[in-house]
């Protein structure tokens, strides 16, 4: 588990990456520093690899 304000569950995080193939999981968001807040903003990066037939979209 990562240290963070919030609790990041690893396994469940590669169970995701592996069932949609997802190559690289980046979050952006101010939780990995001391100032965030409920109201904050974050941000999530993804790649897939080279041969899926879906886009993010489809995983929201």
């Amino acid at each position: 588990m990562v240290k963070t304000q919030i609790e990041l569950p690893e396994e469940k995080i590669e169970a995701l990456s592996l069932s949609y193939k997802i190559t690289e999981l980046a979050l952006f968001c101010s939780f990995w520093r001391k100032e965030f807040r409920p109201d904050s903003n974050s941000y999530i990066s993804v790649n897939f690899a080279p041969d899926v037939q879906w886009s993010g979209l489809d995983c929201v």
